[in-house]
């Protein structure tokens, strides 16, 4: 899987060769680029830095195909030819940033047959034809000779039952038992450069599929299944990878209920196109809260079955048992479940349940808990712990919210998002948070070490000063990737023509940060339904939300992968 974290290298130049000539005052990312090309080692095996001119320092940050070119700039051969794009920090006389730079790695070679790279979604990294097609066919049989493989058999038989019309039988056997027809499944793989999301495919008399683990067996599933559809496979060899860690959706069922078969249908299309990661959003309240003349009947939600008196939504909500199930459905699709309590803003629904704890009892700041107030953090830390204690919140991600909280009290505010982080990482949970630390301004340093935040207005946190503060970066723009139904202010759909020509999933609005950082983790868009207030509680319909969330899925996956 992408962004191994890696050490970053020094790498100074001390010696003037032909690249080190006389240097201009300022130098443009281009001309840098023209001026220090990459080169290949005689055997191929590694990525030779440029000369530099005396004084220079370039620093390694990454390679935005790390299966290709590794931290220490090892280079694994691709089996076709791949360009690769690899991040530096240059410091020299007329230059002071960061600095991409190309090179292309040839393919392995070996024996090649007539048959082009298979059509996909997303793309197939690395392909190389045989000759001829495999077909599937009702004795064909699926197996594994790992035991632990058994829920993967079972995924793999669902997947392609559903692309052929038929079922397949499930075994547990050696590869040598394997004839003519079957697709074998094994995590006894030598690539382990394809990290946890790879997988090695060969399409021959027999499928063999590869992975150093279940997911990356998955996302080889998901591509057969694809190519099952005709029955009719090409045979070849593939080796296929993401680009980003993590691919996803945002989605707001706070404010909007959605039943849980409508969000296993959001697993399964994100699974589809090898989209990993679904945030759900799962409080919140109606946006124009100085609009009402007692804010307490505004609505809001919380949407989780809990043990605190008046917290869960009386209208629609989730048992924890559901919410379980739902996670583990998912993780069997390769998609991770991230369950987000939006606090100590955008929480008017624990605001209604301890009144004594809001910022004010009118107005915006009803739906903010007072960050002053001794209760407050024992209270959000006790809601946090009832799904971390009884395994609620199975994953490895937890979102704590921190969005939009009232900038006078940034002190506070600060204080208590350590105070989170702390709490959360000690329970050995990664923390997601989103970027709202530039727009609250105010002093003291936030625990960035391991922290993952969506970036969705460049106003609220700046992407290089939270890039350089040390926090891994989820790009969330909102002018690019929010959808909004009936608001009028972001999109009912997204642009996805724009999407295609201008976004790119290191572009945070205008930003770019480089995309070999194993800190620029990757993407996700958004739908949220803020307008709750304003329209009937079921318009747009679910099947209206779903179509919005599945149409960007062919545009935005591509870029991910």
């Amino acid at each position: 899987m992408k962004k191994r974290m890696a050490a970053l290298l020094a790498l100074c130049g001390a010696m003037a060769g032909p690249a080190g000539g006389g240097v201009p005052s300022s130098l443009t990312e281009e001309e840098a680029r023209a001026r220090f090309p990459l080169s290949l080692s005689d055997d191929g095996a590694r990525v030779q830095l440029p000369a530099l001119p005396p004084g220079a320092k370039l620093t390694l940050i990454g390679a935005d195909l790390e299966q290709v070119v590794d931290a220490r700039l090892r280079v694994y051969p691709p089996l076709e030819d791949k360009l690769v794009q690899i991040d530096f920090a240059l410091r020299m006389p007329g230059y002071n940033g960061f600095l991409t730079l190309p090179i292309q790695i040839p393919g392995a070679g070996g024996a090649r047959g007539a048959n082009p790279k298979p059509a996909v979604l997303p793309a197939i990294q690395e392909w190389q034809g045989g000759s001829g097609s495999f077909i599937i066919g009702a004795r064909s049989r699926l197996a594994a000779e790992e035991p632990a493989l058994r829920d993967v058999l079972q995924t793999a038989a669902q997947l392609l039952e559903e692309a052929l019309g038929f079922p397949l039988e499930q075994a547990i056997a050696p590869r040598g038992a394997c004839r003519p027809g079957d697709i074998f499944l094994t995590l006894q793989t030598q690539d382990k450069a394809m990290g946890g999301e790879g997988c090695r495919g060969e399409i021959a008399d027999v499928i063999t599929l590869e992975a150093n683990t279940e997911t990356g067996l998955i996302w080889g599933l998901q591509t057969l299944a694809q190519l099952a559809r005709g029955h009719a496979l090409p045979r070849g060899c593939f080796r296929d990878y993401p680009r980003y860690p993590v691919r996803g959706l945002v989605f707001d069922i706070g404010r909007r209920p959605v039943p849980l078969e409508a969000l296993r249908e959001v697993v399964r299309q994100l699974s589809r196109h090898k989209m990993n990661d679904l945030h759900l959003h799962l409080n919140d309240n109606a946006v124009k809260l100085d609009a009402f003349q007692d804010v307490w009947e505004a609505y809001s939600a919380f949407r989780l079955e809990s043990n605190v008196e008046g917290l869960t939504a009386r209208d629609f909500s989730y048992t924890k048992a559901e919410f379980l199930e739902l996670t583990r459905y998912a993780k069997s699709l390769g998609v991770k479940i991230v369950p987000e309590i939006d606090v100590p803003s955008h929480a008017l629904a624990m605001t209604k349940a301890r009144r004594d704890l809001a910022l004010a009892q009118r107005g915006k700041n009803a739906e903010m808990l007072d960050l002053n107030n001794k209760d407050t953090l024992p209270f959000v830390q006790g809601i946090f712990e009832e799904y971390l204690s009884d395994g609620t919140f199975e994953g490895a991600v937890v979102h704590m919210g921190a969005d939009e909280y009232a900038a006078k009290h940034s002190r506070a505010f600060r204080r208590f998002s350590n105070d989170m982080i702390d709490f959360l990482q000690a329970r050995g949970k990664t923390v997601r948070m989103w970027g709202s630390l530039t727009g609250i301004g105010g002093r003291g340093k936030i625990h960035a070490e391991g922290v993952q935040m969506n970036l969705w207005n460049n106003g609220w946190a700046e992407p290089k000063a939270m890039y350089d503060q040390g926090f891994s970066l989820i790009n969330t723009n909102d002018e690019a990737l929010y959808i909004v139904p009936d608001a009028g202010y972001y999109h009912e759909w997204l642009d996805l023509a724009d999407i295609e020509k201008n976004w790119q999933p290191n572009l945070f609005g205008g930003v770019r940060l480089p995309a070999g950082s194993p800190r620029v983790l990757g993407a996700a868009f958004a739908l949220w339904n803020d307008m709750i207030e304003t329209q009937p509680r079921q318009t747009p319909t679910i099947d209206d939300l779903l179509e919005r969330i599945v149409a960007p899925l062919p545009v935005i996956a591509p870029k991910l992968w």
